[in-house]
């Protein structure tokens, strides 16, 4: 989704740099917590429940293009999933 809700499709970022939970902080178990009251269908940190970084905040997301392509579209890219990151966490 972009800033007004609008949603872009299925673009996705090439690569992500996530924070590593270590499960013998407390936080951790706060966040374990917090999940366990969503539905199962929604038990993730992140805005996508894509498995390997479903327990992993995002900290950067990066796309990457050919200088060919649009650096407009690119940035959109970005932005839909920052501003996804962010209501994930509210």
């Amino acid at each position: 989704m972009n800033v007004n809700g609008t949603r872009l499709g299925g673009k996705m970022v090439d690569y992500t740099i996530c924070l590593e939970a270590d499960p013998t902080e407390p936080i951790f178990n706060r966040m374990m917590n917090v999940m366990q009251l969503e539905s199962p269908d929604s038990q993730y940190i992140t805005h996508t429940s894509f498995e390997p970084v479903r327990l992993r905040p995002i900290a950067v997301s990066i796309d990457t293009k050919v200088v060919a392509d649009n650096e407009a579209e690119a940035e959109t890219q970005l932005s839909g999933w920052v501003v996804a990151n962010f209501k994930r966490l509210q």
